[in-house]
């Protein structure tokens, strides 16, 4: 009884702090400017990985993707 609770102690901590960035990305894609600044920032950060993956296919198909985040509980897709 005590692991059943606190797994789901752990799925509802999960899903708040998800939630919670969900509703922080939102804020930002309203604000344009906010919103420009975050998509800078990534393009600098993926420049930097210097990775050779440029040109590379996708790991996972937009399919897939969904798939994990629905099997993974999350209520929603950030990038929506």
């Amino acid at each position: 009884m005590k692991d059943t609770v606190a797994q789901e102690i752990d799925q509802v901590d999960r899903e708040r702090l998800w939630n919670r960035a969900y509703e922080e990305l939102a804020r930002q894609k309203a604000d344009s400017v906010a919103w420009k600044d975050y998509l800078d920032e990534i393009a600098v950060f993926d420049r930097l990985a210097g990775d050779g993956l440029e040109g590379e296919v996708p790991y996972y198909t937009p399919e897939e993707e969904r798939e994990i985040i629905a099997n993974a509980g999350l209520t929603r897709h950030f990038l929506s």
